[in-house]
């Protein structure tokens, strides 16, 4: 991904990949990877299906973030300041953290299994049932020429 170093995408797509999928804790990680090859303001679309793992959803724990939006610098530093005061309960409670850094910054697009989609959109984030209602979003954000990075295995790419 040496292009990205020099020339920053407007539109990164990601994906994940078994056996890490169950969980956006844990997939969601391809956004942390991927925002350095993204311009400021651009988007990133991650597709995940996020199944959930036993009697976990999946997007357990992250209904947590609903309290720290809409991302921002000034709510970044709330949700820290929460973290290190242990004001919010529950074990891995900021599993999310990391893909929450890059939100007020870049616009992250979820594209999971629509039983996720309520529970997406009770927290605040922007979800989408199908890679086509993302992309055609992040073209209407970023418009018609905006230059598209594909990086399949986000959560295992590394981009300095």
């Amino acid at each position: 991904m040496p292009i990205l170093k020099k020339q920053k995408a407007d539109i990164a797509i990601t994906g994940s990949s078994a056996i890490t999928d169950h969980c956006f804790f844990h997939t969601g990680w391809g956004v942390s990877n991927c925002s350095p090859g993204v311009r400021d303001g651009g988007v990133i679309i991650i597709a995940s299906p996020c199944p959930g793992y036993r009697d976990w959803p999946g997007f357990v724990r992250m209904d947590v973030l609903k309290d720290f939006l809409p991302a921002s610098k000034e709510n970044q530093g709330r949700a820290i300041k929460e973290f290190y005061k242990r004001i919010t309960s529950g074990k891995w409670t900021f599993t999310w953290y990391k893909i929450y850094e890059v939100m007020p910054e870049k616009n992250v697009f979820i594209v999971t299994d629509k039983v996720n989609l309520p529970l997406c959109k009770e927290i605040g984030l922007t979800a989408y049932a199908t890679i086509e209602e993302a992309f055609a979003e992040a073209v209407k954000k970023c418009g018609k020429k905006a230059k598209v990075a594909f990086i399949p295995h986000g959560r295992y790419t590394i981009i300095k």
